[in-house]
Order: structure tokens, then sequence, then C-alpha cells
């Protein structure tokens, strides 16, 4: 049983703790917040009477709980923040998406995790889904793959800060659909050619629309269409996705099964999707434990998950510039910047990590060995 912490106790961190509290390997122990009555308000409406540390720090309720594991639900410019506390006092994290607001950060995470030893993992927890695992298990039961395309339109209207990013579909929404491609696809990111947009009745300040081509090892492109500013007709959170494979074409709405068509003019049939297969939060937070338990490399753990953010950095890179941007050297500029802020960001420790990785992606392949074959081009 994991003594579990979960910092941050707004939307996501109320779902956390609702998770941590109903999962068999987890017991929740405290709940950190700057606002320590809001934080006290969703222990009480989640957890009942069952006692739990409250507190605005980290440090303090990890002291006061003897925890083994945080999970980081707090808005994103805190996650390199409480990464770094959690990790250098001993604790695993498992972390909400993105890993951290820049890739620069989210490799000096990368490379504290190393130095400190410890286990920082990113919830992608989109990937945990009995139907998309059946699509990823018919392509790579494929010999071929070719192109794959996901469409997602929508039209929230949050409020707060998402309204107003820079890039909110992109950098907080698309990430999903980008790790969820990566999965599928099970080679790294090459190289990306992408241009955002806002609709004139956007109510976001920022670009809530985007398209994006991101090419893949192997040959093989990913195109993605979207956008958070729509009227109607919306698609699901999973995306609207379509495959092309040696073994047929596969469509999938992202709410139901996928079906698969062997050859025009026969029927499609549905791939079933697999019973076993553990859901969203609570299938994020038992990869995790299990990796823990075990001593394996858990998904999305930060030396992989860097990828994903490194296919964000890419579009954004890539609409500025208007060019086409390579995944390296969005890679190797992050590193650059991480090298120059270690010790305005009170890492110097990284360094070494950092100066070790003959390239960044060698790096990376090196720390996931189990993980080399999938994630080379």
């Amino acid at each position: 049983m994991k003594r579990t912490i979960v910092v941050g106790a707004g939307n996501m961190g109320r779902k956390w703790v609702r998770t941590v509290a109903a999962h068999p390997a987890t017991e929740p122990v405290g709940l950190v917040d700057l606002d320590v009555t809001l934080a006290r308000g969703v222990a009480r409406a989640e957890l009942g009477d069952r006692a739990v540390a409250i507190g605005a720090s980290l440090e303090q309720v990890a002291a006061e709980t003897s925890a083994d594991v945080v999970i980081d639900a707090t808005l994103p410019n805190a996650h390199r923040e409480i990464t770094v506390a959690a990790l250098r006092s001993g604790l695993a994290v498992l972390g909400e998406k993105p890993a951290a607001p820049t890739l620069a950060e989210a490799l000096a995470l990368a490379a504290l995790a190393e130095e400190t030893g410890g286990v920082f993992v990113v919830s992608q927890s989109r990937r945990f889904n009995a139907q998309l695992a059946a699509v990823r298990r018919f392509v790579a039961e494929s010999d071929h793959l070719g192109e794959l395309s996901v469409r997602f339109f929508r039209g929230p209207r949050f409020g707060g800060f998402r309204e107003e990013m820079a890039s909110p579909l992109v950098v907080d929404m698309a990430i999903h659909l980008f790790d969820m491609a990566r999965w599928l696809v099970g080679r790294a990111p090459v190289a990306v050619y992408a241009r955002e947009t806002n609709p004139p009745w956007s109510w976001y300040r920022g670009a809530a629309s985007a398209r994006a081509i991101v090419e893949f090892g192997g040959g093989v492109d990913v195109v993605f269409d979207g956008s958070w500013a729509e009227l109607g007709l919306d698609t699901s959170w999973n995306g609207d996705w379509r495959i092309s494979t040696d073994r047929g074409s596969v469509a999938w709405n992202g709410d139901e099964p996928a079906t698969v068509q062997a050859d025009r003019g026969t029927r499609p049939v549905v791939l079933a999707p697999d019973p076993d297969s553990a859901e969203g939060l609570s299938g994020s937070l038992s990869a995790f434990l299990a990796a823990l338990e075990t001593g394996t490399v858990a998904e999305n753990e930060i030396h992989d998950n860097v990828r994903s953010l490194a296919i964000v950095e890419a579009v954004l890179a890539s609409s500025a510039s208007g060019e086409r941007v390579l995944i390296d050297d969005v890679l190797e500029a992050a590193r650059d910047d991480a090298r120059a802020h270690a010790e305005s960001w009170g890492m110097p420790e990284i360094r070494p990590a950092l100066d070790r990785w003959p390239t960044v992606a060698a790096g990376l392949d090196l720390w996931l060995p189990d993980a080399r074959a999938a994630t080379s081009p």
C-alpha cells in the first residue's frame, strides 16, 4: 500500500484524490494546496472522515506522513517546483501533463531523476483506453503502417488560465493526441510542419486552432487537425482517427470500438476492446504502481514522455517560423536552455546528466534500453 500525497486541490486534484481513495494499492495520506481552506473542503468532500494531513508545503506534509508517492495535479507552471521537491525528498512522482511548462524544464527534470535515482512519470491518461489498446494491437500486428490522421474539434468554455494561454489547444490538449499517436506508431518523431490560427469568433486570447504534420521514423506521417473554438459538431475528447495499414483501414471515433475494413467490398469488423484494460486515471496510476513494484520503467517515464512534449514545442516553433522543424534540433536547443538555467532554477546537480548525453536523443534511449527499439527512428 503506497502512502500517497496529492498536490493541488483544483478540479484535477479532486479527481486524483477520488482515484487514490478508490485504488486498492494506494492510501491517501495528504493533500497540499496553497489554499489550505480549499484543500480541507476537498478532503471532506472526497474522503469524508478519513484523516489526512493538509498543508501548503509538500515538504511539510511529506515529513508528517512518511509518504511514498506524490501525485502532482497542480497547474503546469508549478510542475517543476513540485517535482524537484518530491524527487529530492525521495518520493516517486506521478505528474499531470505537461511534465513542465517547457521542454528545457522537462529535460532538467529527467536529468534530476537520473542524479537522484528517483522516479518521475507523466500521466498521459488517455493512453489508458481499452478501445485504443485494441487499435494499437492491430497496428502492431501489421507489417506496414501508412498514414495516421486525427481530427479534434470541440468548443469548451473553460474560463481561467486556458483562455489566456498563447497556444491553448496545442499545449493543453493536443499533447494528448500527439502522445496517443506516438504510442500507436511506436517510433520516435523526426520532424514537424505546423500552423496555428485563431478563428475570428474565438473566445481564447491565443491560437485555438492548429494543423500539423508530424513525421515519424520509417516514413510514417501523423496529420493533426483541430480546434477548441468550434460552435458545434464536436468530435470525441479522444479525437476522431483514421489509420492506414497493409492489413486494412482503421476508423475510431474515440468513443466507440474501432472498426477495420480489410479490403474494399468487404464488411468492416469491430476491433473488440481488451476487457482487462485499465482505464483513465486509474489505469495510469496502476501502471505507475506496477513499475514501482517491479522496478521496471513505467510507460511515460520522463525520459520517454519528453518526446511528446518535443512534438508540442516543434509545432509551436514551426508555426512561428513557417518552416519544417527537426525534433533533434528542438531537443538540443532545450538541453542548451536547461544548462543555461540550471543554477537559476536551483538545480545545479543536473549538469552531469545533461553533459553525459552524447545527444539528447541518445541519452533518452540509453535511459530506456527496453524501449529503444520502439522509440528509435
